[in-house]
């Protein structure tokens, strides 16, 4: 399986984890069966201010699954129209992220989880919805990616 993290940094399973999807500067693919690790830059991408704009590039790539911190409601929906399962992290980095999900320890991420929309940039994690307990799930319900 082909999962994709948004990250601060282009450095594969050292890179620490951005903490929104559509503003992360890097993204890193992980083949959770090869263990193969591709680098996309986030302004690659294309398609500015559409909020499906790196889909292209992660289908390309054949990611089956995104593992993020947030994620805006209009990019969830078009994740999920697409068939890319949207998980849920509070890991530091990519190879905290991977060893959570071989051991089926991550959650998804849900509608009520999306922001409302809009560029939310550094600071987006203190919004409240992504800290309250009301909001955090449970590890071990996740889905195990081996």
């Amino acid at each position: 399986m082909k999962i994709c993290v948004p990250t601060e940094n282009g450095s594969g399973t050292t890179s620490r984890i951005s903490d929104h999807f559509g503003g992360s500067p890097f993204f890193v693919v992980i083949d959770t069966d090869t263990d193969g690790v591709d680098v996309i830059s986030g302004s690659g991408c294309g398609g500015q201010g559409r909020s499906d704009h790196h889909l292209g590039q992660l289908a390309a790539r054949g990611v089956e699954a995104v593992v993020c911190r947030g994620m805006g409601r209009r990019a969830f929906a078009a994740m999920r129209e697409a068939g890319v399962d949207v998980l849920r992290t509070e890991h530091d980095t990519v190879s905290e992220v991977l060893e959570a999900a071989r051991g089926g320890r991550l959650s998804p991420l849900t509608e009520e989880d999306a922001c409302g929309g809009g560029r939310h940039g550094r600071g987006h994690h203190q919004h409240g919805h992504h800290d309250s307990p009301a909001r955090r799930h449970r590890h071990g319900h996740g889905r195990n990616l081996e």
